[in-house]
């Protein structure tokens, strides 16, 4: 089995993550939009580390149409992206561009194709090669590696425990009841967390297998 160390620092780390300072972005959205120039805006994730990354996206407004430069794991993200692009502008976005055949930088292009007919897809020819290759052969080996995974965190359980019970000592009062107070709800949220991984995340990773068409 690996080292529980890291599990348990994430979840320090993630417990502790309250008590530093918060990025500036709204909280109904996981990204922020950061101007770089004139017509130039990058689309940036804040969302905290997780089982999936989603690709930073920028907007390129040009005198009569926009290039979006990279779209996102999922056409929800995508769709909340361009909710945003259509506050900044309201002309059509024109080209997309693919950097490269990770799932998080071109799933989402159906998202601007269904909502801009005339767009282009654009990358460079080895990357509509590698889609079907190497897109495959990765989302298989993430499908493949979230049971052993899940598997790896549940053989963690007492180490997170112990870890709960000593981060609410350092956090909390010195007193029994507060330290439970604290250390049984994280428990309880790990515990959930295994839970939703085993039916939810699996179920998803498996619909999400095959890669989306991109013209």
């Amino acid at each position: 089995m690996r080292s529980p160390i890291p599990i348990v620092l994430t979840l320090a780390g993630l417990l502790l993550a309250p008590l530093a300072p918060a990025a500036e972005t709204r909280p109904d959205r996981g990204f922020t939009i950061d101007k770089l120039a004139d017509g130039v805006y990058a689309v940036i994730r804040r969302e905290p580390p997780g089982l999936a990354t989603h690709a930073n996206n920028v907007f390129i407004v040009n005198d009569e149409d926009v290039m979006v430069v990279d779209t996102s794991q999922s056409p929800a993200l995508t769709r909340e992206v361009l909710a945003v692009l259509r506050t900044i502008t309201s002309k059509p976005v024109r080209y997309v561009i693919n950097t490269h055949w990770h799932d998080d930088h071109y799933i989402g292009d159906q998202v601007y194709r269904e909502a801009f007919p005339d767009v282009d897809i654009v990358a460079h020819a080895q990357t509509f090669r590698d889609l079907p290759v190497e897109g495959a052969r990765n989302r298989a080996q993430m499908i493949n590696g979230l049971p052993s995974m899940i598997a790896q965190l549940k053989d963690a359980r007492p180490y997170v425990i112990v870890g709960a019970f000593v981060i609410a000592a350092v956090v909390t009062p010195p007193d029994v009841l507060s330290q439970f107070m604290l250390a049984v709800p994280m428990c309880l949220l790990y515990e959930a967390g295994l839970f939703f991984a085993r039916f939810v995340v699996v179920r998803r990773a498996e619909q999400t297998a095959e890669p989306a068409e991109t013209q």
